[in-house]
């Protein structure tokens, strides 16, 4: 009986990781990113642990590097779209307060 293909699959081919597989590493991964909270703006603690986790589970190191990487740029691309919004907030603010003399 032929498995049914599913997104994954069709983007990773062969190699696409198991619904369990799957879960350990975002188990793995978030309960790090917890541990290292501390660490100001996560430096290299976000690309490092996804990078080690993957490696522990037996894939390459390229895809670890690669998670870590598009993790960071994720992170980045929603903390400049809030950036944005605050700016845009405080701008409307100011232009709706009357100006005293």
């Amino acid at each position: 009986m032929a498995c049914r293909p599913t997104s994954c699959s069709l983007l990773l081919g062969d190699r696409a990781p198991e619904l369990a597989q799957a879960l350990k590493v975002a188990i793995t991964v978030t309960a790090l990113d917890q541990m290292f909270f501390f660490v100001t703006a996560n430096l290299s603690t976000l690309e490092a642990s996804r990078f080690m986790v993957l490696s522990a589970l037996g894939i390459a190191q390229v895809y670890g590097l690669a998670f870590g990487l598009v993790a960071r740029i994720h992170s980045l691309v929603w903390n400049g779209f809030g950036l944005l919004a605050y700016t845009w907030c405080l701008r409307r603010l100011h232009l709706a307060q009357p100006r005293v003399r």
